[in-house]
């Protein structure tokens, strides 16, 4: 049969999956639900997050925006001094006459330069304002730039820890479709960006926007026809910034895609580089990041283009507006309608507005990046995962029967692929299970359902008679204790690794633990014993150690449920004989289904279910004599030793 799935969120999303024939006595559980892209979702308002991340420093955030606004009201009186100490000089040298002419050809006395000396002595107060300025300027610039540095360093860190909050609580299917480096970049590259741009919008933003309406309300004062002329200009770079802005975010976002697949490419190769050595595959890997780093650099030299060309047309436009002070206020002194230092004046204000209006051009194109980097980092900040992961109801205590009831299922990431179809099995506690069948038959599947990685399209998983659906996901969890073929231990010490599912255990639970996984030798032959760091993912311990470990976090975890992907069959003689050892120890008195992959290591399982293709068909189902007397598929690939 057909099946139409639509998405929740997108209504105009339809994706038809076949699921062949579904059983009549088939339970339909809950409403077929697929993954949804983050591109479905409406986009939430930007600035309330930004602002979730800085309300706790408000007090701070206003500090700093005093000292930018303080610093920029401090600069628009460096004009007006600079005016009245240019007309103090032109009046003293009025009044001295042609004083300095006179000294330099006929030789004038000491009393020539006395004059001349109280002729200059109205400089004193301007120059010591303006003495005084420069000192304000300093004090407030340093209070600025330290405030602005502990603002943007905590809003950072509380972006970082909300972001990798946000991807840590996704569910599997997220994971499924997402590349981990490019989730790391992220959290490190788009939230380092955009602090640093927020910084400087908010250290040049609120100068530059305060020193422009000061400039331009001291510019109307000296010479308001002059002022109105300027302003004619003012709406054309207005437009300009809207629709030239709107062009520049839309390559910004895509720019910052391209760049973050890049990252991605390097990040998947050296996180693969074992397999990229063994295959000789390193010019391949090069080549591949070479291709993306290319596109990245093309994306983001188009886009430096266009910000610098926008740079160079706002600041060819204001330069023009200088041309015009200069020859109308030129004009004005030689009518006498200004002073010199009016003029003076007036010509550093409107180069501290150009100057102000150039860094509000940048601050639109750092804006533009700064909004992309943003809208990366809060991406996911409010998508809800699929399968939450607290909430719901626990249950007193466990016996761990569990029932996997008419499930059909198939990945978001491959919804056209049903991996499961009427799939039915019941495990009672205490049992020992082996699911057993060729690649890709849905065995891992089954353990991922029963851990509530992924919810069944249809039917139901039964934990003692109640669906994992209405269960505390944490604390299912809880109650399973998983030991994977390659286990991948965690880049700390040997002690915090076994710990690592009961944070709370005493040193003594971690090394009673340890002794009963047949690790607790070993372990104490490391001269740092259990302070010993494994090394990422655990490479600084080979394969059967690594096990070990892993079994004595499974110990200490004591869970009533126990999966087991064949933890033995990577593993030499010696170190399968110990691993084994510990597992035995484990499975006592515990619900266990074991994904096996030799044939040989599961015959005294108390059920062994023999999977197939096509959805993940049982084939046969019994205990191994009772397989092997039936003679059929478990019988013939016993009878070749074959491996599955």
């Amino acid at each position: 049969m057909t099946l139409v799935l639509r998405w929740p969120t997108c209504a105009h999303s339809v994706l038809r999956v076949t699921l062949g024939a579904i059983h009549a006595d088939a339970t339909i559980d809950a409403k077929p639900v697929l993954l949804p892209e983050a591109a479905c979702a409406p986009r939430p308002p930007l600035w309330p997050d930004v602002w979730t991340a800085i309300k706790r420093d408000w007090l701070l955030l206003v500090l700093v925006m005093a000292t930018a606004i303080a610093g920029a009201i401090a600069s628009l009186w460096l004009p007006r001094i600079m005016g009245q100490l240019v007309n103090v000089i032109s009046k003293s040298l009025t009044a001295a006459g042609s004083a300095p002419a006179m000294v330099a050809t006929t030789g004038a006395t000491a009393t020539s330069w006395s004059h001349i000396v109280a002729a200059l002595q109205p400089m004193n107060p301007p120059a010591l304002r303006l003495l005084g300025l420069f000192v304000i300027k300093g004090v407030l610039t340093t209070m600025h730039i330290a405030l602005v540095g502990v603002l943007g360093e905590r809003m950072a860190a509380r972006l970082r820890v909300r972001l990798y909050s946000a991807l840590i609580h996704q569910d599997m299917a997220f994971f499924d479709i997402s590349k981990s480096s490019e989730l790391v970049a992220r959290v490190a590259t788009d939230v380092q960006e955009f602090k640093h741009t927020f910084k400087q919008c908010v250290t040049q933003g609120l100068r530059a926007m305060t020193e422009v309406t000061g400039s331009v309300l001291h510019l109307l004062h000296l010479s308001p026809s002059l002022t109105l002329a300027l302003g004619i200009s003012m709406p054309a770079l207005y437009l300009l910034g809207t629709f030239y802005g709107a062009y520049l975010r839309r390559l910004s976002r895509h720019a910052k895609e391209v760049e973050s697949t890049s990252m991605g490419t390097a990040g998947e190769g050296l996180g693969n580089v074992r397999t990229v050595k063994a295959y000789a595959a390193e010019d391949r890997e090069v080549e591949l990041f070479q291709a993306a780093a290319e596109r990245a650099a093309k994306t983001n030299t188009k886009l430096a283009f266009h910000i610098g060309l926008f740079q160079g047309i706002t600041s060819t436009s204001i330069g023009s507006m200088i041309l015009i002070v200069l020859y109308y206020g030129g004009a004005q002194v030689a009518m006498g309608h200004m002073e010199p230092g009016e003029l003076m004046s007036y010509l550093m204000a409107t180069q501290a507005a150009q100057r102000s209006l150039a860094s509000l051009g940048v601050l639109v194109g750092q804006y533009i990046k700064a909004k992309a980097a943003a809208q990366r980092v809060f991406e996911f900040t409010h998508r809800t995962p699929l399968i939450p992961t607290r909430g719901g109801q626990t249950l007193p205590s466990l016996r761990g029967d569990i029932e996997f009831s008419n499930v059909a299922f198939a990945y978001p990431a491959r919804a056209d692929q049903v991996v499961l179809n009427n799939f039915s099995l019941a495990v009672p506690a205490g049992t020992v299970v082996a699911l057993c069948g060729s690649s890709g038959s849905g065995k891992t599947t089954v353990v991922s359902l029963l851990e509530r990685f992924y919810d069944p399209r249809f039917g139901k998983v039964l934990l003692d008679g109640v669906n994992i659906r209405d269960l505390d996901p944490t604390w299912l969890r809880e109650q399973i204790g998983y030991i994977a073929q390659q286990p991948a231990l965690f880049s700390s010490s040997i002690r915090e690794n076994i710990r690592y599912g009961r944070p709370d255990a005493t040193n003594e639970e971690v090394e009673e633990a340890a002794k009963l996984a047949n690790a607790h030798e070993f372990i104490s032959n490391f001269s740092s014993g259990y302070e010993t760091v494994v090394g990422e993912r655990g490479t600084a311990l080979s394969g059967g150690q690594r096990q070990r470990i892993a079994i004595a976090a499974a110990i200490l975890k004591n869970p009533r449920v126990l999966i087991l992907d064949e933890a033995t069959s990577a593993l030499d003689n010696q170190s399968e004989r110990l691993v084994q050892e510990a597992l035995d120890r484990l499975m006592k008195g515990r619900t266990v289904l074991v994904i096996a992959h030799r044939l040989t290591t599961i015959q005294n399982a108390d059920l062994i279910v023999l999977m197939g293709k096509p959805q993940g068909k049982i084939l046969e189902m019994g205990t191994h004599a009772q397989l092997m007397a039936r003679r059929g598929a478990y019988y013939k690939l016993h009878h070749v030793g074959a491996d599955i």
